[in-house]
């Protein structure tokens, strides 16, 4: 089920956050299982983490390398369970 930038598959819900997101606060703080950052958004972490609640954050390819280098460093400072696509890189998923 794919609903503008929020999809579910199975029992996954996955988040990509990007410019159509850097704006929007919202009540209260939707649950993922991943959240995706993509194309530079102008938000860092501390933003979306007032929004949003997740197991792991993935920097997307789509980022500049600065942008994701400055992520990276939030997330590392901020403990966070994170990893970044490069340019060919997968990630494989388990669905249970």
């Amino acid at each position: 089920v794919k609903s503008s930038n929020l999809v579910q598959f199975q029992n996954k819900k996955i988040l990509l956050f990007d410019k159509g997101l850097q704006k929007i606060t919202l009540p209260g703080k939707v649950k993922l299982d991943i959240l995706i950052i993509s194309d530079n958004p102008d938000a860092d972490i501390n933003f979306i983490n007032k929004y949003y609640e997740y197991k792991l954050l993935i920097i997307d390819n789509t980022n500049s390398k600065k942008w994701a280098t400055n992520l990276e460093k939030q997330a590392n400072a901020m403990h966070i369970n994170y990893t970044v696509m490069g340019r060919n890189t997968s990630l494989l998923l388990s669905s249970n």
